[in-house]
């Protein structure tokens, strides 16, 4: 029942990409958009999306 839009980051080939989900309606697929609005696109392999609340912090160290 997913609907609307809202952030995201985009973890593909080693990097991470903030990106901002879409989904018009429940029976399609969510979009998953760049900085500018381009739709990011996804290799032909497994894709795993996690869902996380709005009130959820998420940290990760980036210096590695």
């Amino acid at each position: 029942k997913l609907q609307g839009e809202g952030p995201a980051w985009v973890f593909r080939d080693g990097l991470v990409y903030p990106a901002r989900w879409v989904r018009d309606g429940t029976m399609e697929m969510p979009k998953f958009l760049d900085a500018e609005g381009t739709p990011i696109s996804f290799r032909p392999v497994n894709v795993w999306i996690a869902l996380v609340p709005n009130y959820t912090s998420i940290y990760w160290d980036a210096s590695n």
